[in-house]
């Protein structure tokens, strides 16, 4: 009778302990299906960029002499600048004039 006493004050604190631990696990659960799920995307992109004349290929260019940064002094301005994809006539980002002040960062900015 003794050790009945004992065990089911224990067995509930084990039973309440997990009951309280499911959202959590449902979480890792949920986290560990979605990494499953996106496997076969992640190893496709992997393949695509590794592949020799592929898309990284495409992409990348050589410089015979390193890049110097350029400087200004008041602003940089972009006028009428737009952006479409290959093969399409309507542009994504329509005609914008773009202005960055020398006194301002932008994204990239060190």
């Amino acid at each position: 009778a003794r050790n009945a006493n004992e065990a089911i004050p224990m067995i509930s604190f084990f039973a309440f302990a997990a009951y309280r631990l499911l959202p959590a696990l449902q979480v890792v659960f949920v986290s560990f299906t979605q990494v499953r799920f996106s496997q076969m995307t992640v190893n496709r992109i992997i393949e695509d960029l590794s592949e020799k004349g592929g898309f990284r290929e495409q992409f990348l260019v050589y410089e015979k002499e390193p890049v110097k940064p350029m400087s200004f002094n008041t602003s940089l301005q972009l006028k009428e600048t737009s952006f479409n994809y290959p093969n399409t006539n309507e542009p994504v980002i329509p005609s914008r004039e773009l202005v960055a002040s020398s006194s301002t960062k932008t994204s990239g900015s060190w």
